[in-house]
């Protein structure tokens, strides 16, 4: 630890040094962001849009337990699992679906349910 407490005084006592620092700090920050353009680095900031996918959201009373929830929802899964086109089902019991392409683009986050 001492030894790098002595070569940030030495850089702190020596005003080249310090303008050096500086420097080559924003040199390396604007080297960053030019990594996009140049696509040296590929910026993806939405997950992938997927066509072949839909939610079903159920809403039951306020006072529903997740045991009434389930039997709701049990009652939905055996209609889809009868159908040849559905090959997966994800249930997420008590909260809502991890956001997706559709959520982020419609701000489904940050509506709010009455």
């Amino acid at each position: 630890m001492k030894k790098f407490e002595n070569f940030v005084h030495n850089i702190l006592k020596s005003k080249v040094k310090k303008t050096l620092v500086i420097v080559l700090t924003a040199v390396a920050f604007f080297a960053s962001l030019m990594m996009f353009p140049t696509k040296l680095v590929l910026a993806k900031m939405l997950p992938g849009k997927s066509d072949n996918t839909y939610s079903i959201y159920v809403d039951t009373p306020t006072a529903s337990s997740i045991e009434e929830t389930k039997k709701v929802t049990s009652c939905i899964t055996n209609i889809l699992t009868k159908e040849k086109y559905v090959k997966n089902m994800s249930i997420f019991y008590g909260q809502g679906i991890p956001l997706d392409y559709a959520g982020l683009v419609k701000g489904a986050s940050m509506k709010r349910t009455e």
